[in-house]
């Protein structure tokens, strides 16, 4: 399962925006207080099968996915 926390940052949109490209499914939680109650304090947060990627982190395993 992946999930994206984000606040509809510049950031966030470029993560969200890989993610729609790269046909990627995925849950999308944007309500602060939510992503607060995860001990989630810097969006966007890409959650990846209980791993979690910050926004260059995330970028770096979008641009990975595929690739073979």
């Amino acid at each position: 399962m992946i999930t994206l926390y984000h606040i509809n940052s510049a950031q966030c949109k470029t993560v969200k925006q890989k993610l729609i490209e790269k046909k990627i499914q995925y849950n999308e939680i944007t309500d602060v207080d939510e992503i607060l109650k995860f001990h989630i304090l810097q969006v966007p947060t890409l959650e990846v099968e209980e791993e979690r990627y910050e926004f260059i982190q995330a970028l770096k395993w979008l641009n990975k996915v595929g690739k073979i």
